[in-house]
């Protein structure tokens, strides 16, 4: 038996628009608009009276493709041509700044409203599934079972839930549905709040003591939530009314409650919560129970290779599903080394890996249906939600996209208990080039500044030219390839120096002359480029373009490059000599170093070593030698290039969280902050230091997020 149908006319003006045959007339002559635009226009008509973001516009007309705000612009514009709208005083669409657009006008609609059908339609759909419950309640547990065949499922109705100009993430629903749990920076510190599914629902805050509370996760009878406390450290628990917190654990993050609410599964790592879930290759899963009892592993480092992130449990309380990351390298060589799902049986330890053809996977969850659902990027770059369907086996079938990344990040899914509705984050992150002015001492010699800034996904890694008039940076768009980028000093003349399309990186000026080296990586190759500043690239034949090398970086003389290849034990730092091409290893194996940069004299090199989920800043002769550490701090300190003099390093360093621009002396070990931010959700790459020794350039990226909740069906 079909559920009814009705059909529905809207009439504005002398407009008729009719959803069931996707057309719109004047006067009962058809307006010529082509199918996404028609898409567009009804969903604000259907949504009309509240602010539709564009991202939901984008997802609704595009589903499965990655576009920009252009696509979504033209749109409009075509409508407001056909309905004679003008954006300065709109009668059908208003504008709404940043955000999206709003159906204005008064309409008259006949037949049924689509919400009533709507309405109809899931009661119905409920009738029959509770029909399909009760012939199955025979069957064993879910993923056991032959799953059902379902109708083809998108991501319906994408409302905002929150609007706070801050980082508002990790939704959790209760277990009924009706609320969500999330964290917010909102006062300047991440707290945790709790707010009603429905429209304009009331919001609470449940934490208030400062200690940047994220991942908050409801248990599972609804009274308390599991939360990281990101600066006292370790996994607690509070009541949902509010109150006291009750620690767990001393150290971790990612909570997650067994089904019984006994145990709890959580992520053993050091790096901030906010911002770096991914790219730890040593983080691994352990156990808490709530009676007090010391934590225990579930997974062991390194097995299955790579970090292990975001642990949930599976509805039988047996399996606990996570993802394995292998770290920096498969960002840049993700169809080669991708991220993998993984299940860990809790009581054996067996290990069940879950194969997609995804260059990455985040923030899986399983759905009762066996399916799983997750953040990621295809191998034809498309990054979004996707999901697929896993046997009992545990074998994958083929991936759906069901929502474009578009504009923004998807991040921190949730399901409710029956599938029925996603939540997710929506994340903003604006990639920047600062640079903090120094006196000659080397001190901060007033605030930092933005130096070039735009809306693109990644604006990162500046370095300066010989004479210090230039920088060369790296930049990529969401669902794009890498581009490099020229500007001068400060921050003018900001030009392409590579075409769209060939992903090149690694860029670094070539000896006193005004010529660029860069890298271009297509089909897991490598080649090195040298571009004058006019004319053609000039192709630069290294014998460590064939090996799987990355952050090559040129002497200031010319004559020598210096790498990182990733080998089975972690980095190990090489270089080569341009002219004959001979190669030297400079780190031993055993010792996992990377990310190098000369001194200006060529006499040293920089670089940081990775041990136990921690980075130093390490220094030895550039021609080998003893390898010494200069900051060791139980932090994470990246190493980026150093002063004119030769002696003094810059690094980005995170220290309580927080990312912030330091320098170290190679001679004395006096380390200097240069800049103060305080926000645990911006980052702070890849500092470089001029030459005329009057500017530090690095990347700053700052994140603002909102939490959206979307229908499945």
């Amino acid at each position: 038996m079909m559920a009814p149908e009705t059909a529905v006319i809207y009439s504005f003006g002398d407009l008729t628009a009719d959803p069931k045959l996707l057309e719109m007339r004047r006067n009962g002559a058809p307006l010529d608009l082509e199918p996404k635009a028609l898409r567009v226009f009804f969903h604000l008509l259907e949504n009309r009276g509240r602010v539709v973001t564009k991202e939901e516009l984008m997802a609704e007309a595009w589903s499965g493709t990655f576009v920009t705000d252009n696509a979504l612009t033209r749109v409009i514009a075509q409508i407001r041509k056909q309905l004679g709208d003008s954006a300065r005083a709109p009668r059908y669409i208003e504008t709404v700044a940043t955000t999206g657009y709003r159906f204005i006008a008064e309409v008259q609609v006949s037949g049924k409203p689509p919400a009533a059908a709507i309405a109809d339609n899931r009661r119905w759909r409920a009738a029959v599934a509770i029909a399909c419950l009760a012939a199955a309640s025979t069957a064993v547990w879910w993923w056991v079972t032959r799953p059902r065949a379902l109708e083809p499922v998108r991501i319906l109705g994408l409302r905002q839930l929150t609007s706070a100009a801050a980082a508002d993430l990790w939704p959790s629903f209760s277990p009924d549905g009706s609320q969500l749990a999330f964290s917010s920076n909102r006062t300047g510190h991440f707290e945790i709040y709790i707010r009603s599914r429905a429209a304009g629902g009331s919001e609470r805050q449940i934490t208030f003591d400062g200690q940047e509370n994220l991942q908050p996760v409801w248990s599972p009878d609804g009274q308390y939530l599991a939360y990281t406390s990101r600066l006292r450290g370790g996994i607690a628990v509070i009541p949902v009314s509010g109150g006291p917190a009750r620690y767990l654990t001393d150290s971790g993050d990612s909570p997650q409650w067994s089904p019984d609410g006994r145990t709890i599964a959580y992520r053993w790592a050091v790096m901030n919560a906010v911002l770096e879930n991914y790219g730890q290759d040593d983080s691994n899963l352990m156990l808490v129970d709530l009676d007090g009892s010391a934590p225990r592993p579930l997974t062991r480092r390194g097995t299955p290779h790579g970090g292990h992130n975001d642990p949930q449990w599976l509805a039988d309380g047996r399996h606990v599903l996570f993802v394995s990351n292998k770290g920096m390298l498969a960002r840049r060589e993700a169809p080669k080394i991708p991220d993998q799902p993984w299940l860990v049986d809790v009581v054996t330890g067996e290990l069940h890996g879950i194969s997609l053809p995804m260059a990455s996977v985040r923030f899986p969850v399983f759905s009762k249906d066996s399916y799983l659902y997750f953040v990621g990027q295809g191998i034809e770059h498309a990054s979004g939600v996707w999901r697929v369907r896993v046997d009992r086996n545990w074998k994958a079938g083929a991936p759906e996209l069901l929502m474009a990344a578009a504009g923004a990040s998807p991040v921190n899914l949730a399901l409710t208990a029956d599938g029925a509705h996603l939540a997710l984050s929506q994340n903003l992150g604006e990639s920047a080039i600062w640079s903090a002015p120094l006196a000659g001492s080397g001190v901060a010699a007033g605030e930092p500044r933005p130096l070039l800034r735009d809306h693109s996904l990644r604006n990162t890694s500046p370095v300066f030219s010989a004479d210090g008039s230039k920088i060369s940076y790296e930049s990529v768009r969401q669902g794009g390839e890498w581009i490099v980028f020229t500007a001068n000093a400060d921050g003018s003349s900001a030009a392409p120096l590579t075409p769209a399309g060939q992903n090149s990186g690694m860029a670094s000026w070539f000896g006193n002359e005004m010529k660029c080296l860069y890298g271009v990586r297509q089909k897991g190759q490598s080649t090195y480029w040298l571009a004058p500043p006019s004319g053609p690239p000039v192709r630069l034949d290294l014998k460590l373009g064939v090996r799987q090398v990355d952050r090559l970086r040129v002497s200031r003389d010319g004559t020598k490059v210096v790498a990182h290849e990733l080998s089975a034990g972690g980095y190990r730092v090489m270089t080569e000599e341009i002219a004959t091409g001979v190669v030297r290893e400079l780190t031993p194996e055993g010792r996992s170093i990377g990310y190098p940069c000369w001194s200006p004299d060529g006499k040293w090199i920089a670089a940081e070593e990775q041990q136990h989920g921690r980075s130093s800043v390490v220094v030895f002769p550039a021609a080998g030698g003893e390898i010494r550490t200069v900051v060791n701090d139980a932090v994470h300190s990246w190493p980026h290039d150093w002063a004119p003099d030769s002696d003094r390093i810059v690094f980005a360093g995170q220290r309580g969280g927080v990312w912030n621009i330091y320098w170290v002396s190679r001679s004395t070990g006096r380390v200097e902050q240069v800049t103060r931010f305080t926000s645990q959700a911006s980052f702070d790459r890849y500092p470089s230091w001029s030459p005329r020794g009057d500017q530090i350039v690095f990347e700053h990226n700052d994140l603002t997020a909102n939490v959206y909740v979307a229908d499945l069906r």
